[in-house]
């Protein structure tokens, strides 16, 4: 598989432009600003909605995880009641 076609390579291209977009339309306002590579990644991923989303649904499935590994944990249950007699 060539290298320019891997999907990590295609992703981290795209999250690049992403990032890169914002810069040049405020460079043509005549805001100059320099980024580090770690600053215009993590630009690109606070800007990705389908990164935010990817997230959440990670934070959904350890959520769900939890539930279901409860499940091999003992279980109490109390009750308390008042009964009276006839």
């Amino acid at each position: 598989m060539d290298l320019k076609t891997r999907p990590e390579c295609l992703f981290g291209a795209a999250i690049l432009f992403v990032a890169v977009a914002p810069l040049a339309r405020a460079q043509e306002k005549g805001a100059a600003q320099t980024l580090t590579l770690e600053q215009a990644v993590r630009m690109a991923l606070q800007q990705n909605p389908a990164f935010q989303t990817s997230a959440d649904e990670a934070e959904a499935t350890r959520a769900r995880l939890k539930q279901v590994q409860s499940a091999w944990y003992p279980r109490f249950d109390f009750h308390r009641g008042l009964h009276t007699r006839k």
